[in-house]
Parts: C-alpha cells; structure tokens; sequence
C-alpha cells in the first residue's frame, strides 16, 4: 500500500510541475490521428510524444480516453481532449454560403482543408460548420466539458472555430445583423465577422475557468482567417497556437514562416504551430529535409514561446524530424 502511495504522489508532483510550466507560456502540445502499426496502442502514442519532449497531448478521438489518461500520467504528459464548438452536434444553424461559394471546388489539386489558400485559388472547407452565432453552442459545450473535466483531463484544444469560406457566413442571422448595424452607415464586415469570433472564444473561455478554474485553455486557430489571420492576439486564451507552416504543398517560403512565427510569439498567448505528413495516407506532401532545416532554424529563436507540432503518428520513424524535434524541446 505505501508503494502505491508513493507512485500516485508522485505523479501528482510531475503533473503540477508540468502544470507551472505550461502556464508560464511553455506548452509543447502535440497531436496526431494516423497511426502506423507500432503505435496502435495507445500507450505507444504517448510515449512516442513523451520521447521527443513534449509535455502535453491532444487527443482527437472519441474513444479510449481513460488509458489516454493514464497513459499520460504513467509518461508525465498534461492530456488535453480535442473539442469543436461549431460541429453539427452542439447546435442547429449551419454557415450558409454563397450561391458562388457553393460552385467553387472544395477539394481542388492544391486545397488546404481550411489553411491559408495557395496563390491564385479560392477554398472552401468541406467540413460543414455551425455559425458562431448559435445561441445552442455554449449550453451543449458546457455539457460536453463537465464529461471531460470528470474523465480526467486537465486542458481543453479548440479546433474548427472560424468560417467554411474563410471570411464570412451568409445565413439569415449575420445577414440581418449586418443590416441592423448598416442602417445608418456601412460597417466593416471583416471587423464584424472577426468580432463573432473572438465573442465565442472569450464567451468559451469564461464558461470552461467558471466550470474549473484550474482546466488549461489551448486552440489552434483553423480555418484561418483571411482578412486577419493574427486575430488571435485579441482572445482571452492561455495558449492559441496558430498556424506558422501548413501541411499541405505548395510548402510555404521561409519569409512567410519567419513572419507568422515572429507575429505569433509577440502576443502572450501566442504559439507557432508547424504541420506534418511525413508518412501515411498524406505523405505526398512530404517536407524536404532544407524545408525542415530552415523552419527549425526560424523555430529555435523562438523556442521559450512553446509550441504546437502536427500531425505526431506520421513523424513516427523519420529519424531527421524526429532529431529536430528533440533537439528543440530539450
């Protein structure tokens, strides 16, 4: 009985250093949803994590979430649970896009699944999203976050917070809206829509802290948002990861990196967050070794910043990223 003792406070001491850590602005978060064959088993995964120094993981499946737990507890890794406030399940009213929206290719040669567009190319995500707007979201999320406060967990990630068309939504609600607030003098619609965003991140915030001031609030901003893709520094979070360089080709240019990662770390919250799909049903958007070398470089100046890295199972076995990353995080 003393052994067992001994082992759960010591756990309890490795999660509350880790805890002072990732709240002094240092989380290294990591995710992944493909996994090869050696890291089916869950516990697999969070030690791959643990091994390349991380001190957080997102779990972005539905299921197995007490030996996820566990699992983190046993390697000493803060676990957070993936959420989506504007999927279908916590409301109604879906974003409505335009009749030109609607014809516009979803899933083009160079599509970014809701990153920043390629030079020349419209996107539009496939993924159909609740308008932020919904006045169901935040009752249903508050259901969702008691469950996973209760399993274990101690943070929650955001994720798919933003707009199918990157910039706006057309349903009757916004639309009359902008009306109302048109009816005397043109608005601003990129502050208007950016304004819908930032009231449900800091509208989420203050729910989950008035649940349990202690949970860790992280996101990672996607779909971007193009007329303002640094939004984030205007939301109450304690850790907003944004995206510094996206998975998909054409890989983005080093001065574009340097510049989203520069922008990101000057605002408190504000962490890089860089993509990979260096294996797996994706690998055709492989990064070269000098696209990993230069973005590692650009990474390392800012390294006190903490950091958000994706896409974790296919990272497993390249030896050259998984050295970077090691190196990084040490």
């Amino acid at each position: 009985m003393k052994n067992l003792i001994l082992i759960f406070t010591l756990v309890f001491i490795n999660f509350s250093l880790i805890a002072q850590d990732v709240n002094s602005k240092k989380l290294k978060i990591t995710a992944g949803w493909y996994w090869p064959d050696e890291l089916k088993e869950v516990s697999n995964k969070v030690a791959f994590a643990k091994s390349l120094g991380f001190n957080a993981m997102i779990w972005c499946s539905g299921t197995q979430d007490k030996e996820f737990i566990n699992a983190c507890k046993k390697n000493s890794i803060l676990p957070f649970k993936i959420m989506e406030p504007l999927s279908k399940k916590y409301g109604t009213r879906l974003q409505v896009l335009t009749h030109e929206e609607k014809t516009i290719d979803q899933k083009h040669t160079l599509h970014q699944y809701g990153g920043e567009p390629a030079k020349g190319k419209q996107d539009i995500l496939s993924k159909k999203l609740l308008c932020p707007t919904d006045d169901k979201i935040i009752k249903n999320v508050n259901d969702e976050v008691k469950r996973i406060i209760k399993l274990g967990y101690k943070g929650i990630c955001w994720d798919f917070i933003g707009y199918r068309n990157l910039k706006s939504c057309h349903c009757m609600t916004c639309t009359d809206k902008i009306k109302l607030l048109s009816k005397d003098k043109p608005i601003n619609l990129a502050a208007f829509y950016e304004s819908q965003l930032i009231e449900l991140y800091n509208r989420l915030e203050t729910e989950i802290k008035n649940i349990d001031k202690k949970i860790i609030s992280a996101c990672h901003i996607h779909p971007t948002y193009l007329p303002n893709p640094f939004y984030a520094s205007k939301i109450k979070i304690d850790h907003c990861a944004v995206t510094c360089s996206w998975f998909f080709l054409p890989h983005w240019k080093k001065s574009k990196i340097n510049n989203h990662i520069e922008t990101t770390t000057s605002f408190s919250s504000g962490i890089p967050m860089i993509a990979y799909y260096q294996s797996g049903p994706m690998s055709s958007h492989t990064k070269s070794k000098k696209q990993i070398d230069f973005e590692f470089k650009i990474l390392h100046k800012y390294k006190k910043k903490g950091l958000m890295i994706c896409e974790l199972g296919s990272i497993y076995g390249q030896d050259h990223l998984i050295k970077k990353i090691q190196k990084l995080l040490k």
